[in-house]
């Protein structure tokens, strides 16, 4: 079953990242992931900062063998927002 374009209802052909018709991105595209959180490769200097806030966290938490799986993902958002915010 093909896609279509939720704006326009277009049908979409799965490989394309855009709308032929209006141009809107398309779902489970990957044009987006370029800048911003989402992005394939982000700036090193940004995970970089992030990596080393998130280890502190952790060990101030006592370590990684300490941390319940709900622990661990708040690190992470924290980490996600940091990049979020330096962008």
């Amino acid at each position: 079953m093909a896609d279509q374009c939720k704006r326009c209802g277009a049908t979409l052909d799965g490989v394309a990242d855009r709308c032929p018709t209006c141009k809107s991105f398309a779902p489970r595209n990957q044009a987006a992931r370029t800048v911003g959180l989402r992005a394939v490769h982000q700036p090193a200097e940004l995970r970089m900062t992030a990596d080393e806030l998130m280890a502190g966290i952790v060990s101030d938490l006592g370590g990684d063998s300490e941390l319940s799986t709900l622990e661990r993902s708040y690190v992470r958002k924290i980490g996600d927002l940091e990049i979020t915010l330096r962008l």
